[in-house]
């Protein structure tokens, strides 16, 4: 804790001398360490180098400490920020006039004052009025608020109940388990092939079918295993821990029976592997564990990685689970500030969803960010999918956020 507490210190320091730079490193190292640490958190938001950062590191605050007054000016201060009607400059002067303008420098710097954390008995002021302001549960697949008593989300009408995993990421165990198995189903072929060639002629008058039989028989469920253990599922799960037994069973008999010192050199290493690998297994079982769940928006406090949080979140949206993966995005983009890839796939979900107003603030962050032409180009081009989408829900009447105001 002391560690921490020189971390947060040494971070303000250096963003009071305006080394925001080094701020970030280290309040970003307190931030791995205490997830929780609100003032790191505070402070944070003045080093990062967009609104749509600064605004996610304000909303951690008021999640940890609803009442803190300096978050709450933080973002009423961007609330307050004027708002391009035009979200693509008509041409590259306009645009460069555009960077210039929303940098933080040119801004007189984020924080004007001292931060002073004062109690307060106001409510907390949010940039959006939307669910993602709020604290309710929100359907993990439209982010629509639900209640606990019902079994499907009113809004896109899926189940809110259902079996998964219980470890979201897998543990060190499991990648093991996939580079042991996938090694001893190709020794284990390798040594099929062997008995079947040779194994007359090096021991005269044994049962050469009977012995290829013996050796097949576990390799087959083995096989058909290791596909399903790459999807992590249960039935994949047991039907490999059963195969390991039968296989460490098949070998410790034919070990034993020979009295062939051929075999048992062959054999007895293929043995030893076989007893590690059903070791592995049984150690890999809690990340095949499947319970009931509720299938509301959560992040997992294991990630801390923005790599990791990134890679999370794409599985989601394959998933159609977008406001999962909305929470991971946020989080990848506060621990990774001014990453353009995050800020337009944060974009690009906000929009899936129907929050226009928050995607078009995360994609002009990310263009804002980009330094890769390529990557602007592909903002760019999101950035007029989602003005149009905006545009024809206001002709509607829908206004901001669509699973919002459902």
């Amino acid at each position: 804790m002391d560690d921490v507490n020189q971390l947060l210190k040494k971070g303000i320091q250096a963003l009071k001398a305006g080394q925001r730079e080094q701020a970030r490193a280290l309040l970003m190292q307190v931030i791995e360490v205490d997830e929780e640490n609100e003032r790191a958190w505070l402070w944070l938001s003045g080093a990062v180098g967009s609104d749509e950062e600064r605004r996610i590191c304000l909303e951690n605050v008021l999640t940890l400490n609803p009442q803190n007054k300096v978050a709450r000016k933080g973002l009423a201060k961007l609330n307050a920020a004027p708002i391009n009607e035009e979200i693509l400059p008509p041409s590259l002067e306009a645009r460069a006039a555009q960077a210039v303008k929303s940098e933080p420098e040119n801004r007189g710097g984020w924080w004007s004052e001292p931060v002073v954390e004062e109690p307060s008995t106001k409510a907390a002021v949010k940039q959006f009025d939307d669910v993602w302001s709020g604290h309710e549960e929100l359907c993990a697949f439209c982010a629509t608020p639900i209640t606990k008593v019902r079994d499907r989300c009113p809004q896109c009408n899926r189940k809110l109940i259902a079996k998964a995993l219980v470890n979201v990421v897998p543990g060190k165990y499991y990648g093991r388990l996939l580079t042991w198995v996938v090694i001893f189903l190709c020794l284990r072929l390798v040594s099929i092939v062997l008995v079947f060639l040779f194994v007359e002629e090096v021991v005269p008058g044994l049962d050469r079918v009977s012995l290829l039989m013996e050796s097949v028989g576990p390799f087959v469920p083995m096989m058909v295993a290791a596909a399903g253990i790459f999807k992590r599922e249960t039935w994949a799960y047991w039907l490999l821990l059963l195969a390991a037994i039968f296989e460490v069973g098949s070998l410790a008999y034919i070990v034993a029976d020979s009295g062939n010192p051929f075999l048992l050199c062959c054999m007895s290493p293929f043995l030893l592997f076989a007893l590690f690998i059903l070791y592995t297994i049984y150690m890999a079982g809690e990340d095949f564990q499947k319970r009931p769940v509720r299938r509301v928006a959560v992040v997992s406090d294991r990630l801390k990685n923005p790599a990791d949080l990134d890679k999370v979140a794409q599985k989601l949206a394959r998933e159609g689970k977008w406001a999962s993966a909305v929470l991971y995005w946020q989080r990848a983009v506060g621990r990774a500030s001014g990453h353009a890839p995050y800020l337009l796939r944060l974009g690009r979900a906000y929009g899936k969803l129907g929050f226009y107003e928050r995607s078009l603030d995360a994609l002009q962050s990310a263009l804002d960010a980009a330094r890769n032409s390529e990557t602007r180009q592909e903002i760019e081009k999101e950035l007029v999918q989602v003005t149009r989408l905006s545009r024809a829900a206001e002709a509607e009447g829908k206004g901001e956020g669509g699973a919002g105001n459902r």
